[in-house]
């Protein structure tokens, strides 16, 4: 899987479902409920019906629902990325 870069400053769904021990499907819940707010990237194309932009995860947010810092995050990225490599 690939992860984050150092400095990035968003999440995709998979990173933060490893970060916080979790399923992707309660990370669709938590999007769902608006525990976990998202950001939706790039522009809606007009007179499309279905809004299909990738959306992404602040690290703030997806900290302060862990109950971590932002550098917990940054730290456990970058040991996966570490282990994924061997």
């Amino acid at each position: 899987m690939p992860f984050l870069h150092k400095h990035a400053a968003l999440l995709t769904l998979q990173e933060v479902a490893f970060v916080a021990n979790v399923s992707e499907s309660t990370v669709k819940r938590w999007i769902a409920s608006g525990e976990l707010p998202r950001v939706k990237l790039g522009r809606r194309k007009p007179n499309r019906v279905r809004d299909n932009r990738p959306i992404r995860f602040r690290i703030k947010d997806v900290a302060a629902l862990a109950g971590v810092v932002p550098e917990d995050i940054y730290t456990a990225l970058a040991t996966a990325e570490v282990g994924d490599q061997k």
